[in-house]
């Protein structure tokens, strides 16, 4: 008998289940560097509420990997922006003020934060597995809606599961999370959103700029028109760069801004 779509969807939640359980399960097996910089920047948003490199992230690092953190990447700056308990909340950083914050990109650590706030370090392991099952779960209804469901989700799995991409579970690093966006952000692009697949490709590109080849299609698609009709296709290429190179700004700009 063949597969149903609602018994794809059921394979689709239980592969997500196992995930889940295996970053639940498993342990960070390497601290060093990038990683140690998203463990750090993670902690510090979801304790703290802030990018700063203080002594408190030291030795709250230290309380689970003795070492400390090794090879973060840091940077000194000043004149940027604090929150504080009193209206507008935010305070400005004098320039004889200066300070050290973590110098990676923060899509990732923001979006992981909650995930640390709940379940401390592991929370990093358990945001890629969401990721990841909804990277699948992304994947699955797209082709599942031009395919049988059985061909839907054998193809949904060898893309995600039968690669390399599991192992990048277990590192507290962005790779997962771009994932993500990118899945998501070509869904947005067949399902006729444009503008939505061009903040999320945005996203993934702030965070790993190499990522902006992948926005190509976004790009493309709208000069493979007749001649006659290439003048408004263009204008809807300019469109669609200007939100995705928009968002790219704008992130690159709050990094600015808070550290």
């Amino acid at each position: 008998m063949a597969l149903s779509t609602r018994a794809g969807w059921v394979a689709i939640a239980a592969v997500g289940a196992a995930l889940v359980a295996a970053g639940a399960a498993a342990r960070i097996p390497s601290f060093w560097s990038d990683g140690a910089t998203y463990h750090g920047m993670a902690w510090s948003l979801a304790a703290d509420g802030d990018l700063q490199y203080e002594a408190r992230d030291v030795f709250r690092t230290r309380r689970e990997f003795p070492t400390g953190p090794q090879g973060i990447f840091l940077k000194r700056a000043s004149g940027g922006w604090e929150l504080v308990p009193r209206f507008p909340w935010l305070r400005r950083v004098a320039k004889d003020e200066p300070r050290i914050y973590y110098a990676k990109a923060f899509a990732y650590p923001v979006a992981a934060a909650p995930f640390v706030k709940l379940f401390g370090t592991r929370g990093l392991l358990l945001a890629n597995a969401a990721f990841l099952a909804g990277a699948l779960a992304l994947a699955y209804a797209e082709l599942v809606r031009r395919t049988a469901p059985a061909r839907a989700l054998a193809v949904a799995l060898a893309l995600f599961l039968a690669t390399v991409t599991p192992v990048y579970l277990f590192w507290p690093q962005p790779e997962v999370f771009n994932l993500f966006l990118i899945t998501a952000g070509l869904v947005a692009w067949r399902r006729q959103r444009p503008l939505a697949a061009a903040v999320l490709l945005g996203i993934a590109t702030y965070s790993k700029p190499y990522n902006l080849w992948l926005a190509l299609p976004l790009g493309v698609e709208p000069l493979l028109v007749a001649r006659a009709e290439l003048r408004r296709g263009f204008r809807e290429s300019l469109r669609r760069g200007a939100v995705l190179a928009g968002t790219v700004v704008a992130l690159f700009g709050l990094n600015k801004v808070v550290t």
